[in-house]
């Protein structure tokens, strides 16, 4: 099934617009989350952050990978960012996997906005809370997502690395836009987000899921073509996808 137009564009704000990332879009992603990652390389002894061997054409393929397209800086309507997510029906948590802003638009608010389209989504979904994890040498991330309402909720090593996990409870329903929620869209978000992939990921707090991946079945046929059979590519690399930052 292909997406529609409107299933495109999924939150509309002044600096931009969240859509849905598209195969056309897989290389700038790819680009833009190894300039967002590659600097803390050092930080971490030569071991590469997971969102930098994350599985993308995955994502895609599953709807669960998010662009910011913005439109303030130049050029103009330029992928910046990306963000993606996994929904945890069982808790009633939406997990932010991994957000990666460009380099060259760092510092300019577009990070904090990624966040906020997490809470306007999870708002829309109806879930009751946030979580995520980073690194605890990316002592900047876990003093941002302090600041804007999450509390860690533990600390231990995992696939190698050390990490910090946080949670921020939603206080209630927010729609981020003021347009009001497309309810069609928004059951589509629910089955695609909640889908199990084939990378077989638990969750920032080692919790399951249940649901249904929702493939587009067009933008499977060019990854097949691109990468081969996904069934058979990439099952478990890195367990699971990263937590901001890691």
């Amino acid at each position: 099934m292909s997406q529609s137009t409107t299933d495109v564009i999924i939150k509309t704000y002044p600096q931009g617009t969240v859509e849905v990332a598209k195969y056309r879009d897989l290389q700038r992603i790819n680009d833009l989350v190894y300039a967002a990652y590659h600097p803390y390389l050092t930080r971490l002894n030569g071991k590469s952050p997971a969102p930098m061997t994350a599985n993308y054409d995955f994502l895609i393929a599953t709807r669960k990978l998010f662009i910011l397209r913005t439109t303030t800086t130049t050029p103009s309507n330029t992928i910046i960012g990306c963000i993606s997510f996994r929904l945890v029906p069982k808790t009633q948590t939406l997990e932010i996997n991994n957000v990666a802003i460009d380099p060259s638009a760092q510092g300019q608010g577009f990070g904090k906005l990624l966040m906020k389209f997490s809470e306007d989504l999870a708002g829309d979904l109806g879930v009751k809370k946030l979580e995520l994890y980073t690194n605890v040498k990316m002592v900047e991330n876990i003093g941002l997502y302090g600041k804007i309402g999450y509390v860690e909720v533990g600390r231990w090593k995992e696939d190698g690395f050390e990490r910090v996990f946080m949670r921020k409870e939603m206080a209630e329903a927010v729609d981020g836009d003021g347009e009001g929620v497309d309810v069609g869209m928004v059951e589509r978000l629910k089955r695609n987000l909640a889908g199990t992939g084939e990378e077989g990921d638990m969750g920032a707090l080692g919790e399951d899921a249940g649901g249904d991946v929702e493939v587009d079945g067009e933008q499977v046929a060019q990854l097949r073509a691109q990468f081969g059979d996904l069934s058979k590519s990439r099952i478990g690399e890195e367990g699971r996808q990263s937590g901001l930052g890691l």
